[in-house]
């Protein structure tokens, strides 16, 4: 099991490859982005880089899909509405913010799996 990050951020490519995360005794630092797998994959094998989070855009636009189309049939969304999608079965609605748990986690061991 790998120690808890007590510290995570997110720095250019060009600085993560320059600067690989380092462990201490009192400390783990974790590098962690918001990237597109196959831009970052070469970073992931090497360890400078140890995950990336995003969402399916596939997913996404199917679930924005669904929302329009509720909308347009006059239906609201309420925090709970299932809008048809795995992460999206049970959604928080915040004022007009729709949120689901859609997101994907990618390591450098699923990194060769996305097409994207």
């Amino acid at each position: 099991m790998a120690a808890p990050i007590k510290y995570a951020v997110t720095r250019s490519k060009t600085t993560v490859a320059n600067n690989p995360p380092t462990t201490t005794a009192h400390n783990t630092y974790a590098t962690i982005s918001v990237a597109i797998p196959s831009e970052v994959a070469n970073y992931m094998k090497s360890g400078a880089l140890q995950s990336v989070a995003l969402w399916d855009p596939a997913i996404s636009a199917k679930v924005m899909l669904n929302v329009g189309m509720k909308l347009w049939a006059g239906e609201t969304i309420s925090t709970g509405d299932n809008l048809g999608e795995e992460g999206y079965g049970s959604v928080n609605v915040d004022g007009t913010l729709i949120m689901g748990e859609g997101w994907i986690a990618i390591t450098p061991d699923n990194v060769d799996s996305f097409t994207f």
